[in-house]
């Protein structure tokens, strides 16, 4: 998926809408042994193309679109310049339902977006510190600070024997 959202950056788009729901999952033919499932974004339908106009690296949201609990912070009601940071947002947001089950946004006392998302202890305790680093370094409320696809992809994480 994180291959994906690289490639799609690279190419100067945002796909503005990424959530669990558009991250497809093909699965090995029982033939393919060793093999792993390939995931496939899918639903470009939100996406923003980078313009040049704005040093290609942002581009105009005019109206704020995506899905709730998915959108990042920095998204306004209007005319918002986004980056490929809002699909890094996204994409740590999927991480951590993927870990816990829930969103951070279902957490008690957390206001979306107003600071570090808080982690449970008793939900994180069967997980290593670096998928927790690498999910907090893409939920960094400052866009600027926000980890990247192509630095993501270098993360520790990956490294960690399955």
């Amino acid at each position: 998926m994180l291959q994906g959202l690289d490639y799609i950056h690279s190419c100067g788009v945002i796909h503005s809408d990424m959530k669990l729901q558009n991250a497809l999952v093909q699965r090995p033919d029982e033939t393919e042994v060793g093999e792993y499932p390939i995931v496939k974004l899918c639903d470009f339908g939100l996406s923003h193309i980078l313009s040049p106009e704005y040093g290609g690296h942002k581009a105009l949201m005019s109206d704020r679109c995506g899905t709730g609990g998915y959108i990042a912070p920095e998204v306004g009601p209007k005319n918002s310049l986004v980056g490929p940071e809002i699909d890094m947002w996204a994409f740590g947001v999927m991480l951590y339902e993927m870990c816990t089950a829930y969103k951070p946004t279902k957490l008690l006392n957390y206001r979306y977006g107003s600071g570090p998302i808080p982690f449970r202890d008793r939900d994180w305790r069967k997980h290593n510190r670096n998928i927790k680093d690498l999910i907090v370094r893409c939920l960094e409320t400052d866009p600027g600070k926000r980890i990247q696809s192509d630095e993501a992809l270098q993360h520790p994480w990956f490294q960690d024997e399955v």
